[in-house]
């Protein structure tokens, strides 16, 4: 067992070899600690004040054309953070992130994207003054001084790396979207690399369990509510109220104790985990307390008639903030008149993709339908199309060939994934 100098000095040393700073011709337990030549990254490592894994990380954004990201990052992560989190104030800095990081969760390229934020704005004058630039700091829940320091050692590390041929690259930034998207995935792999084997891995949840939690509501746009007063249906407009800062309420639908939020979204969000559910989740590790003015149960049914009172209470309700309507929801038991009420609803559908619980494409088979689809598929390949006046991008909607046995048409398309000059849509 080792143990004092020498193991520190062994330990570091396998640090070294791992992360591909130190090159030795063999390894043995023998060897000595000494032993093994400077890689270009160990050399580089050497003139670099900051960890080793982030003096790889700004040598692999060299050699994968992020370079001036990974300088950010190293200058950032090297320091105390220069976001803020003012008293009483985390929900509100806690949207300022997820507004800053769009569609990509990563505290890293949030980093790179306020520091940006700040640094274009001095160089176009809107920071002139020490007044407007902490104005502008305390809107965007950052730190000034320290976001300033970061820019010192961004500037250090800049220099340094010089030495070795290694430039940022001078040339205006790109603002088209299809670009902007492959730069952060870049670097989401540039960082999976540099911090090896530490990151972090997206937990796969089954889909069954999601479903019976949320009863089968989409998890990318619901959350859910528990102990819920009894007739809690009455309070929607008070919920609606509590959840406004996070998002516009689509829907709110009662079972029981239970109520289900739903929050609105645009058709270019229809993948995405929706920002007002990562600000209602924020809620509630936050512990944020949730008070509604209720009326007891004895006062509620004192004004409703026995009957109608004992159906509301067994009752499932959905609250339309769309539509405007509170409609009570079906609720099918075991009986066979129930089974006979489910049977009754004749609905037929082809699905051709299954994205995630309760959300699938699929397009209905009976044969008026049929006929629509075709009329439409006819319509579309009589049309003078036109090719799209800008490049490919994630979520773009639009029309796109398919080639079946027979021949070629044009169909609603939208995309998903764009790749050098192919793109992956579903059709």
């Amino acid at each position: 067992m080792l143990c004092g100098p020498a193991a520190d000095t062994k330990t570091s040393r396998m640090i070294h070899i791992k992360i591909g700073a130190l090159a030795i011709s063999a390894d043995s337990d023998d060897a000595n600690p000494y032993d093994g030549e400077l890689t270009f990254l160990g050399k580089v490592l050497a003139h670099l004040p900051v960890d080793q894994h982030l003096g790889k990380l700004i040598v692999l954004g060299n050699v994968f054309g992020c370079l001036e990201e990974c300088l950010i990052i190293a200058a950032a992560l090297s320091l105390k953070s220069f976001f803020v989190i003012p008293f009483r104030q985390h929900l509100d800095a806690y949207r300022n992130k997820l507004h800053l990081c769009g569609n990509i969760k990563n505290d890293c390229i949030i980093l790179v994207t306020a520091f940006k934020e700040w640094q274009e704005s001095r160089q176009k004058g809107k920071l002139r003054h020490p007044k407007d630039e902490l104005d502008w700091g305390r809107s965007k829940y950052i730190h000034i001084k320290r976001i300033r320091e970061v820019a010192e050692l961004y500037e250090e590390l800049k220099k340094r790396v010089s030495i070795f041929n290694m430039h940022v690259n001078q040339l205006p930034p790109a603002i088209d979207r299809d670009h902007v998207y492959k730069q952060h995935f870049i670097l989401q792999v540039v960082l999976a690399g540099a911090f090896y084997p530490n990151y972090f891995a997206l937990e796969h949840h089954e889909e069954e369990i999601a479903a019976r939690e949320l009863s089968g509501n989409n998890p990318k746009t619901t959350v859910m509510l528990k102990s819920m007063p009894t007739y809690g249906f009455l309070y929607y407009k008070q919920l609606q109220s509590l959840f406004r800062q996070c998002g516009q309420v689509k829907s709110i639908s009662y079972d029981g104790t239970k109520a289900f939020v739903e929050f609105s979204r645009n058709p270019t969000e229809r993948f995405k985990m929706l920002p007002a559910v990562y600000m209602a989740l924020k809620m509630s590790q936050l512990r944020t307390r949730f008070e509604l003015n209720v009326h007891s149960s004895e006062e509620i049914e004192a004004k409703m008639d026995t009957g109608s009172s004992v159906i509301v209470r067994g009752s499932r309700v959905k609250v339309d903030f769309q539509k405007h309507t509170v409609t009570p929801m079906q609720k099918f038991g075991n009986g066979l008149d129930e089974l006979q009420t489910i049977t009754s609803l004749d609905l037929s559908i082809n699905v051709t993709e299954v994205v995630e619980v309760g959300h699938f494409w699929g397009y209905r088979i009976d044969e008026k339908n049929i006929s629509v689809l075709k009329n439409l598929t006819t319509e579309i390949n009589q049309l003078e199309l036109k090719p799209l006046s800008v490049r490919p991008y994630p979520d773009l909607v639009c029309m796109a060939p398919f080639t079946d046995w027979e021949n070629e048409k044009y169909y609603r398309a939208q995309v998903l994934y764009v790749s050098e000059e192919s793109a992956e849509v579903p059709f």
